[in-house]
């Protein structure tokens, strides 16, 4: 298991976008990467599935919508 908090917040986008490959085959390994982030885009980017808080409330929680 990898335990990400805003893993990206100082990247640039050439960077963000390797952590995400790097993130993506992680994950297809079978690891487990629980991330916290802000940026909802971001989230619908790596992430298989969501949860969405507010206040401490789980507004949303399954797959993300990808636009």
């Amino acid at each position: 298991m990898l335990l990400l908090d805003e893993p990206t917040s100082s990247l640039d986008v050439a960077h963000r976008l390797s952590l995400a490959g790097l993130i993506r085959r992680l994950a297809a390994s079978g690891k487990a990467i629980p991330i916290a982030l802000h940026d909802l885009s971001e989230a619908s980017e790596v992430a298989t599935q969501v949860v969405l808080l507010h206040r401490g409330a789980v507004l949303h929680a399954g797959r993300p919508r990808r636009t």
